[in-house]
């Protein structure tokens, strides 16, 4: 890691649906820079073209770029939904809209842990894919390695590991997801307890709490 100063990031157990592949060294070096950059979509492919911009041409792309960007993961979920919807109203069995049955992962914004029925190596690289929840399903794409394997069960083991390559909006993107869950869930609990006080609150035999008007 080139960084100096490493930012310390907020981690959260939650069930999620993502995918991982193992790749190669070489493969890690060729696609790196497409995502530190951004320039991969869920599908793991350019999701914008590349081109040989001028010097006015990249500052304008420096301002935009990561709103088209955003706007094309966009684009791309909604024809997914709508290649569903096609497919039902065809009579046919259409797929999930996610590639992976939720399950349960440990997320922040450095790298994350989950547990698989194969067994990785420590220094093994894989690419991610991680589908938060929410109102709009939003895809982070990673490259990680793994750095920590420890077996949980007869062919199970939970594996750590560490984003390796992956864009400032995804990194922003889920910092984000896990500040909103955990005041969520704040929330939830804070109101819960309200209810809570409000049940064990003394009454009287008429019905009013106690210290009310008689």
């Amino acid at each position: 890691m080139v960084e100096k100063e490493r930012r310390e990031f907020r981690r959260m157990d939650d069930y999620l649906s993502f995918t991982y592949r193992r790749i190669s060294r070489q493969e890690f070096d060729m696609v790196k820079p497409k995502y530190l950059a951004g320039t991969v979509d869920e599908q793991g492919i350019p999701s914008l073209p590349e081109l040989d911009f001028s010097a006015e041409e990249q500052a304008v792309w420096r301002v935009l770029g990561p709103v088209l960007e955003a706007f094309h993961e966009r684009i791309s979920f909604l024809n997914h939904k709508l290649d569903m919807i096609i497919s039902l109203l065809k009579g046919e069995k259409p797929g999930s809209v996610l590639p992976e049955k939720p399950r349960r992962i440990n997320i922040s914004g450095s790298g994350c842990k989950f547990v698989v029925d194969e067994l990785l190596d420590e220094g093994t690289l894989i690419e991610m894919k991680i589908y938060l929840a929410g109102s709009f399903q939003r895809v982070i794409p990673a490259l990680a390695k793994v750095i920590h394997v420890i077996p949980v069960a007869e062919k199970s083991y939970a594996v750590a590991v560490h984003f390796e390559a992956i864009s400032y909006n995804s990194r922003e993107g889920l910092v984000q997801y896990i500040f909103r869950a955990e005041r969520s869930l704040l929330r939830a609990e804070r109101e819960r307890k309200a209810k809570e006080e409000l049940k064990e609150a003394p009454c009287s035999e008429g019905g009013d709490r106690e210290g009310g008007v008689p």
